[in-house]
């Protein structure tokens, strides 16, 4: 699903398409990645309540977590000026 919404992103026209494209590559690309480096280095973790001891190792995840949310929201509100601007 997330392959298909990267394809999709690129063939995406107007200011949407690169918002899709690089939320779905980061889903693929480097969430996997930062998850693999931070297991690495606080020598593994299942929860992210796991990670409590070590700060810095929490706060790489979260923010791992957290772009793709602020991306959606971005492109949601995006989504909500171009419908009043429509209707206006």
């Amino acid at each position: 699903m997330i392959v298909g919404a990267a394809g999709s992103g690129f063939g995406e026209e107007g200011a949407r398409g690169p918002f899709i494209a690089v939320a779905s590559i980061w889903l693929l690309i480097v969430v996997p990645i930062g998850g693999w480096l931070i297991a690495r280095n606080a020598r593994g973790f299942e929860r992210l309540s796991d990670l409590r001891d070590d700060t810095r190792a929490q706060t790489t995840a979260l923010l791992l977590l957290a772009v793709p949310a602020f991306v959606g929201l971005a492109i949601t509100a995006y989504n909500i000026v171009d419908i009043y601007e429509q209707a206006g």
